[in-house]
């Protein structure tokens, strides 16, 4: 991914489309948009751990075939 906005970052400037600033400032607000949604998940426990703010370890497919089983045959039943 930082390859691929490296290369639209030049690409803005080399058109003339962008000043460099405004490269800047657009990455500057992007990255801090990023923390803070990623805090603000974090918050709500979905996808990372509050303390640390560490993604969760992605669940096993047996774990989610159990699940899937679970709910067919709650709606079965």
């Amino acid at each position: 991914m930082w390859v691929y906005a490296l290369i639209i970052m030049a690409s803005r400037m080399l058109i003339f489309v962008h000043h460099p600033s405004d490269v800047l400032g657009g990455a500057v607000v992007g990255v801090i948009g990023a923390l803070m949604v990623r805090r603000w998940f974090a918050a709500r426990r979905l996808g990372f751990s509050p303390a640390d703010l560490q993604p969760y370890p992605l669940p096993s497919w047996s774990r989610l075939k159990a699940t899937a089983r679970e709910i067919v045959r709650g709606r079965a039943a």
